[in-house]
């Protein structure tokens, strides 16, 4: 028998059967849009009616949409079975934080993940409203919070002017940004991970 069963759908799924366990591969390539929200939800739907437990994303992009990116958030923190994104080249910007909606990040040699400071476009000017990044911030971490990510990092991939740590507390080595360690009065610091001024990516 052979152990690997490969399955074309819609011409741009990828569904293979790895001994007992049925996975889907969807691509996030290139730009993220609108476009792409809706065809990630036709195949989370296959998933689910063909009874698919895995999910992998794999993601090459420079980011896009942030509405497109949250929408597709959204429909892989419901989806019931497991989820993986594999890092191609580049998960940027709106593409880091669909890679922190999944339950594993795996990184292939070389790749990157981060450098998602808002921008009024892909490549355009930053936007420096405050009230903006703060709440791509607390939504990045409330997503990392979800799938069981370092919520500081998540952070760090949108505000340069974030610092996080990896400290020692109570003989627990834990990451954290500064502002989380402001209320901690014992710790011993190990290093600087994403220093201030600088995107983490």
């Amino acid at each position: 028998m052979n152990k690997f069963k490969y399955l074309i759908f819609s011409l741009t799924f990828l569904s293979l059967n790895l001994w007992a366990e049925e996975i889907l591969v969807l691509p996030v390539k290139e730009v993220i849009d609108l476009g792409l929200s809706a065809f990630i939800n036709r195949g989370i739907k296959y998933a689910e009616q063909n009874n698919i437990s895995t999910l992998i994303l794999e993601i090459d992009t420079p980011g896009g949409r942030v509405d497109a990116a949250d929408i597709i958030c959204e429909q892989l923190l419901k989806f019931k079975g497991e989820t993986i994104s594999f890092v191609v080249n580049w998960a940027w910007s709106a593409g880091s934080m669909i890679a922190l909606a999944t339950d594993r990040i795996i990184m292939a040699p070389g790749a990157s993940i981060g450098s998602a400071e808002p921008r009024a476009g892909l490549g355009e000017e930053e936007i420096k409203d405050e009230k903006i990044i703060s709440a791509l911030r607390a939504r990045f971490r409330a997503i990392a919070e979800a799938k069981g990510h370092n919520p500081a990092l998540a952070e760090a991939m949108v505000d340069k002017d974030l610092e996080v740590k990896q400290v020692k507390v109570n003989g627990k080595t834990a990451i954290l940004t500064a502002d989380d360690l402001t209320s901690l009065k014992n710790y011993k610091q190990i290093k600087i991970i994403s220093p201030k001024g600088k995107l983490l990516n």
